[in-house]
């Protein structure tokens, strides 16, 4: 839900601060922390003031241009569907921002990584499985060779398999 102050709200509609607060005391949807969430402000502005208004717009008002069809007026010469457009673009900048500082400062705690650093251990630690895995059968032949008994060949392989899944979980990528 997109958010914004009460001096945003105001600036952006034309009106005065105090005109925001006349509005809130009439009904004007406000969060808990006192900030004004936009598409409930759209509905019940237009709803309940441009809607109820009779004496038609208001003399220092102005229509904006870009906006040719179903356009209200609003005190201070704007547009409310503009006025408002730019209150939400505003809004979804400020939010863009918002994450980004956050990613910024998962990135230097070390929560964040970038997808080629990630790309680049994972390729390392495949690698290294890999090798392990190839020199199974050089290792293993010499030993099962001379074994007849089945359980002693498996117990052998078990060793060896167990022993490189070790070396693979106590794999350190930085120093490849």
């Amino acid at each position: 839900m997109e958010t914004v102050s009460k001096t945003e709200f105001a600036k952006g509609l034309g009106l005065t601060k105090g005109r925001v607060s006349q509005l809130l005391a009439r009904g004007l949807p406000v969060t808990k922390d006192g900030r004004i969430p936009l598409g409930q402000a759209r509905s019940w502005y237009e709803a309940t003031i441009h809607k109820t208004r009779k004496r038609g717009p208001h003399p220092k008002a102005v229509l904006d241009p870009a906006i040719t069809s179903g356009s209200t007026f609003v005190p201070g010469g704007k547009n409310l569907p503009a006025a408002l457009r730019l209150l939400e673009a505003q809004a979804s900048k400020e939010e863009q921002l918002a994450i980004l500082r956050t990613m910024e400062v998962e990135r230097r705690k070390g929560v964040l990584v970038e997808i080629e650093d990630v790309e680049r251990v994972w390729g390392s630690i495949v690698s290294a499985a890999q090798a392990r895995m190839l020199l199974l059968p050089d290792k293993l032949a010499p030993k099962v060779a001379p074994v007849t008994d089945v359980l002693e060949c498996r117990a052998i392989i078990d060793r060896e398999i167990k022993s490189a899944l070790t070396y693979l979980i106590e794999y350190h990528a930085d120093a490849a």
